[in-house]
């Protein structure tokens, strides 16, 4: 599972696993190169298939402490949370999760494997 803060934030409801006539409509998020199939959503909590679409699960952390010049102490680097960072002198920043379109990643539903059957150009000349 993945807990995130804020489900409807990103655009993630109820409504998206609401299926009429038994077809759902896919529903994917992207956490740095990873893509990931939910498959349920209980308050923020999302039941996910991970690694999908030719991505690869990998761990994420909760977020990434910027240090920079700020840094009082050498903790900032190795702060895990927003209160260590900041207390450290580091600005957190967390991992975002996005909402993705199936629509425009097409091979998702294919797992990856997508065949162009055909393919037609147009164009105007010039009078």
């Amino acid at each position: 599972n993945v807990t995130i803060a804020s489900a409807a934030g990103i655009g993630i409801n109820q409504n998206l696993f609401q299926c009429p006539g038994g077809l759902c409509t896919p529903v994917y998020v992207r956490v740095g190169d990873e893509i990931m199939l939910v498959t349920a959503l209980d308050g923020n909590s999302l039941t996910v298939e991970r690694g999908v679409g030719g991505s690869i699960a990998v761990p994420h952390s909760l977020g990434e402490c910027a240090c920079g010049g700020n840094a009082t102490t050498t903790n900032c680097f190795n702060a895990g949370s927003d209160a260590d960072c900041t207390a450290n002198g580091g600005t957190w920043t967390v991992t975002a999760v996005t909402l993705i379109d199936p629509l425009i990643l097409p091979a998702l539903a294919n797992y990856g494997d997508v065949v162009l059957r055909s393919i037609t150009l147009s164009y105007a000349t010039a009078s």
